[in-house]
């Protein structure tokens, strides 16, 4: 319960600074998947890499924490209140942050922008309830987008919407 307001014990705060991390977000299962993936695939490409890992359901811990690697940090993401990304951010240090689908965190998305940390979005699939949901909140989504180094989806109808909320046509990977 704690971690979800950024309380760490001492020893989990040692851990995770005691290597420079990439923060990779996956909400449930199927993204613990993609994250763990993703983590493995940029490893082998740059070894040195560390990840802290977070996840939003009790499932997807589960199955994170058999499979995370040794070196890397598994917890329960924050609720996305400014006091407590602040203080997780405080904590992390974050080189990047990933997130692994279409869930945006404001607040989140926004504290990175402050700290010149990227974010970056991989996986991105959107269904149309969450479409019709962001044509409403527009003017937000599109300043949050705005706020972010990369959004790449699974394909071109997932693109197509992207541009149809206005995020900028160089930011956008199919």
């Amino acid at each position: 319960f704690g971690e979800r307001f950024g309380r760490y014990s001492p020893h989990v705060v040692a851990e995770i600074q005691r290597v420079p991390r990439v923060w990779v977000h996956a909400v449930s299962v199927g993204e613990i998947y993609v994250a763990l993936n993703f983590m493995k695939t940029c490893r082998e490409q740059r070894p040195e890499l560390a990840f802290v890992l977070t996840t939003t359901t009790s499932t997807g811990h589960a199955i994170a924490v058999s499979n995370i690697d040794a070196g890397d940090v598994l917890l329960y993401f924050p609720v996305d209140f400014p006091a407590v990304v602040r203080r997780v951010m405080d904590v992390i240090h974050p080189q990047a942050i990933v997130l692994t689908e279409c869930e945006f965190w404001p607040n989140l998305i926004r504290e990175a922008d402050t700290r010149a940390v990227p974010v970056m979005l991989i996986n991105g699939r959107m269904s149309d309830s969450s479409y019709r949901g962001y044509k409403l909140l527009r003017g937000l989504f599109r300043r949050i987008t705005e706020m972010m180094s990369l959004l790449c989806v699974q394909g071109e109808s997932g693109a197509e919407r992207l541009r149809a909320l206005d995020v900028p046509e160089d930011r956008l990977c199919v």
